[in-house]
């Protein structure tokens, strides 16, 4: 998301190149230099896939656990469920590539829910968009 912090500096860096960003965020942003700001919820698809309409490449920065800390106890299954929408979305605009951010593990290792998470996210969703 460009309003998170690696988001954000990626759409920074990006625009003062003088490449042209769109952004996808819940809130809703005031377009910058280079940048123009959608407004979409990852669990509406078809607002999900307009926003994503003309774009060839999107990086996926997407993370579900907000609110409450009752609530990160589903941060899994809405992570599984943003991705999957996100996916459907990105296949019906014709985006043609999805850069997604995970995490570096180690598989020897036992994960922490977030980062099974991530890893999970990686390797059911988006490993099979490249690769079928």
């Amino acid at each position: 998301m460009p309003t998170g912090f690696i988001g954000s500096r990626l759409v920074s860096l990006l625009s003062s190149n003088n490449y042209k960003v769109t952004g996808l965020s819940r809130k809703k942003l005031s377009n910058k230099e280079n940048v123009k700001y959608v407004q979409a919820d990852v669990f509406d698809k078809n607002i999900l896939s307009q926003s994503m309409n003309g774009i060839e490449v999107v990086y996926y920065l997407l993370h579900s656990m907000e609110g409450s800390k009752s609530e990160w106890q589903k941060f899994a299954q809405r992570e599984k469920v943003q991705s999957q929408n996100f996916l459907e979305a990105a296949t019906k605009a014709g985006v043609k590539r999805i850069i997604y951010l995970g995490g570096l593990v180690n598989d020897s290792l036992d994960l922490s829910p977030h980062m099974k998470s991530r890893k999970d996210v990686g390797c059911t969703s988006f490993w099979k968009y490249h690769y079928n």
